[in-house]
């Protein structure tokens, strides 16, 4: 009776493990006939070696392999740190001919994001102590000055007032142009960090392939770190006078 118990539970597993086989056999041939791979390719695919070789190369299986790049969560779109974040998972999954370029633009974009903050905390101190209706008020009183000049005794004191709100004056323009330079600086930093991010997505889909990373993508990245170092570069020297 045990025999027979244990004869019957073999079959029951065997059974269990043939109707699994068969539906993992159903889905990959339904896997690879929708990315169209020839069934030597999936055999390959599936069961090849890991070690470098020319079959992994080829245009046709490149494409499957960035489907893990695919993966990356797209940045938000006006968020820096976000980008940051984005480009350290690329990192992550990017194939060793470009690890390098990413690495760089992880660093780049990380720098540039702190920068960025310090100069969007920047904009927002100077909007506060150089507003427009600040420098509104500023100049309808030094005008209702200038038109009503006294005489006598009067007139030094008025004088000397006059020459006090025009170098308050004087100081609220600066402090305007300083808002507009970092706001520029800001906005042009995030948006190298943006085309990095574009540029990026064309370098990782060109990886792999037999033409591999295309040298235009790669160009402009190059001018793209270039300039957004030079960017960087200044703010430090700007920091160090300051």
């Amino acid at each position: 009776m045990r025999l027979a118990d244990g004869v019957k539970g073999w079959y029951v597993a065997a059974g269990v493990t043939l109707f699994i086989t068969a539906i993992a056999l159903v889905g990959t041939f339904l896997w690879s006939n929708r990315l169209h791979l020839s069934p030597i390719d999936t055999v390959h695919f599936l069961l090849g070696p890991t070690a470098p070789s020319s079959f992994w190369k080829r245009r046709d299986i490149a494409r499957l392999l960035r489907v893990a790049r695919s993966r990356v969560r797209a940045p938000e779109a006006e968020i820096p740190a976000d980008y940051v974040r984005a480009f350290e998972e690329l990192a992550r999954v990017s194939s060793p001919e470009i690890e390098g370029v990413v690495e760089l633009s992880t660093t780049f974009a990380r720098n540039a994001t702190g920068v960025i903050a310090a100069l969007d905390r920047e904009v927002a101190i100077l909007e506060h102590d150089a507003s427009p209706a600040e420098r509104a008020r500023l100049g309808a009183r030094l005008s209702a000055l200038r038109q009503n000049t006294p005489s006598g005794a009067l007139a030094q004191s008025h004088q000397a007032l006059i020459a006090i709100v025009e170098s308050e004056v004087a100081l609220l323009l600066d402090l305007h142009e300083r808002r507009l330079l970092a706001q520029n600086e800001s906005s042009e930093l995030f948006i190298i960090i943006k085309s990095m991010w574009t540029e990026m997505q064309k370098l990782s889909d060109g990886a792999g392939t037999d033409a591999g990373a295309s040298s235009e993508p790669a160009t402009c990245m190059a001018r793209l770190l270039q300039r957004g170092n030079e960017l960087l570069a200044r703010r430090r020297e700007s920091s160090i006078v300051a």
